[in-house]
């Protein structure tokens, strides 16, 4: 039994409050907080509601305007017979924030407390002033507002410490004219469609940050397009006439880099012509490392299918003296054929081996496919009688020609009984039974019985699967029907059987 509950409170969470300096009373009176949690003294201890009484005790002190508060766990105190507790909590509490908005529209308060009260753990400041000021300024500008100022303070009034933050946003900025100079083999027009802040009718708010992240989708653009040392600037001009933002965007394009000649070494398995197919390269087109980056894994990808999973290709790139081509030689070790072994089942302690062989299409002596034993364990898994599969190489360090294969099953419950009960004015009190087993006999197999009764219907209905129909991948089903309904003045039966 709970027979009490205590909050002590400390403020030393602000850095520029001076120890000592004010006096320790409570902030809030225990009625207020009591009237917040939903432990109640005299009543059973549960360890669950003390949890839920800390966030609840987190949210109202926030709501009140002090964000920086931490509260630790409950402390719990039994008597020597262990027969009641005393829970207790310790508060530790920053200044209260007070805000003072100068003609803002765009945030309200509500919206600043969220700003301030979220932490970033990579972000580590001494002056927690400092903190609150860069988080507000930066949302501001991220919304267009680049003239925002925020003042802060602190701050003491009787015993209790507190934060004034003094926001003018200022005036909004949107996007002007945009300009682009120095682009040669990129037009304006196919440059300013990259642009986010260029589409819509309507100008967007223009903020640095939103510029920035401009300024480095249109340097992908050359880079696949060839031109590896591309440099692009930005000058921007304000206007307090129409508060809008004149962007000047300055290019320097550099060198357009070709591919010239395509190798393939140490490439047996494979023709040039197949592999650049795969590659997706072509002589005579700009030069885009992403993509042939992506060629080099579309080939190992292309070994993989074909059973050379040791399989290794790297890339050279090598540019002529005025960088204006740069040729490329895919260097290929092929490694050995690796063909399926043994495949050993753990874990079916119900479901027999051959249910699960038979849903795997790679057979041992098949050629080794990563991506078709990734899929063979997806099958078993969609079979529904399993929580977890895991299929996976027993010896994956050592290189083997053979691989031997484990496929781990984790088995689920596979049937229940429902019941169900109600009441109806037309057919009086009803109720059905339900039972089903999804893996009869370890076979996969599937039985789903229903039986519902009332003062004026009786009905059972038994459905029955069988996935492998004649040794094929192929639905087999059987429904049987048995229904009898009272009326005023006859009754009608029905029963049927229905295959499919």
């Amino acid at each position: 039994m709970l027979s009490a509950i205590e909050f002590k409170e400390s403020k030393d969470l602000s850095p520029n409050a001076k120890s000592g300096s004010l006096k320790k009373r409570a902030i809030f009176q225990v009625e207020e907080m009591m009237k917040v949690i939903n432990s109640r003294i005299g009543k059973p201890l549960k360890l669950t509601s003390l949890e839920k009484d800390k966030k609840n005790l987190i949210s109202f002190f926030h709501k009140s305007g002090y964000l920086e508060v931490e509260i630790s766990e409950p402390l719990i105190n039994y008597n020597s017979e262990k027969t009641s507790a005393v829970a207790s909590y310790d508060i530790t509490i920053g200044p209260k924030v007070e805000i003072e908005l100068n003609r803002n529209i765009y945030f309200s308060k509500k919206d600043i407390f969220k700003i301030i009260k979220a932490r970033e753990d990579d972000i580590v400041e001494i002056d927690l002033l400092g903190v609150w000021k860069k988080k507000i300024a930066a949302s501001y500008r991220r919304a267009g507002y680049n003239f925002i100022h925020v003042k802060g303070q602190f701050g003491a009034t009787g015993s209790q410490k507190r934060v004034q933050l003094i926001i003018n946003e200022g005036k909004r900025q949107f996007v002007g004219k945009i300009i682009l100079k120095g682009n040669k083999k990129i037009s304006s027009k196919d440059l300013l469609k990259k642009l986010s802040i260029n589409k819509g009718i309507f100008a967007k708010p223009y903020s640095e940050e939103l510029m920035n992240d401009e300024i480095v989708n249109l340097k992908k653009t050359y880079l696949k397009n060839g031109f590896l040392n591309v440099e692009i600037s930005k000058a921007i001009v304000f206007s307090k006439v129409d508060n809008k933002v004149d962007i000047t965007i300055n290019v320097n394009e550099g060198t357009q880099t070709l591919v010239g000649t395509i190798n393939f070494e140490g490439a047996t398995l494979f023709n040039t012509d197949f592999l650049k197919k795969i590659a997706d390269v072509s002589e005579g087109t700009p030069f885009n490392r992403l993509k042939t980056e992506k060629a080099t894994l579309g080939i190992v990808k292309k070994y993989y299918q074909k059973g050379y999973i040791y399989a290794q290709v790297t890339k050279n790139e090598i540019f002529l003296a005025d960088r204006n081509y740069v040729d490329l030689i895919f260097n290929i070790k092929e490694g050995s054929l690796v063909l399926l072994g043994k495949v050993i089942l753990s874990g079916n302690r119900f479901t027999r081996d051959k249910v699960i062989l038979r849903e795997l299409n790679l057979k041992e002596g098949d050629i080794y496919d990563p991506e078709k034993v990734s899929q063979d364990r997806q099958r078993v898994y969609l079979m529904g009688h399993f929580q977890k599969v895991k299929y996976r190489q027993i010896n994956e360090s050592q290189r083997e020609t053979t691989k031997d294969m484990i496929l781990t099953v984790n088995e689920k419950k596979a049937g229940a009984v429902e019941l169900g009960f109600g009441y109806a004015t037309d057919i009086g009190v009803r109720g059905f039974v339900k039972t089903y087993y999804n893996n009869l006999g370890g076979r996969g197999r599937k039985i789903n019985i229903r039986s519902d009764l009332s003062e004026v219907e009786k009905k059972l209905l038994v459905a029955y699967r069988e996935p492998w129909l004649f040794e094929k991948k192929m639905d087999g089903r059987v429904n049987f029907l048995q229904q009898l309904t009272k009326k005023d003045s006859f009754d009608l039966e029905k029963q049927g059987i229905i295959d499919r």
